[in-house]
């Protein structure tokens, strides 16, 4: 649920047009399923994503759409979770080379 909050900017329970409320994940999973992570994202003022940015970003989206599924058996295991997060960062680093990658550490 995080990981949406962070894609979206919208909180778990959020207020939609016409005054209704709006459940995160009602609203995200479509989109993600859809491959339409731009119509996802936060809609405040952010620099245009790169592809690369845009490709970690679908990574984090479906990663997300995984991990709220209803049947627990159906959810990554945690190393999954990490690891998709690790190859997500790795993207970014790509095309920011300012970014400390994680085995400078």
């Amino acid at each position: 649920m995080v990981m949406l909050e962070i894609l979206t900017g919208k909180k778990p329970y959020f207020q939609v047009e016409g005054g209704t409320d709006g459940l995160l994940t009602v609203f995200a999973l479509p989109i993600i399923e859809a491959g339409n992570i731009e119509e996802l994202l936060d809609k405040r003022p952010v620099p245009e994503p790169t592809p690369w940015h845009l490709q970690a970003l679908k990574r984090v989206a479906q990663i997300a759409r995984c991990c709220v599924k209803l049947v627990e058996k159906d959810r990554p295991v945690i190393s999954d979770i990490v690891a998709n997060l690790k190859m997500a960062h790795a993207l970014i680093c790509r095309d920011e080379p300012g970014l400390v990658d994680e085995s400078d550490f």
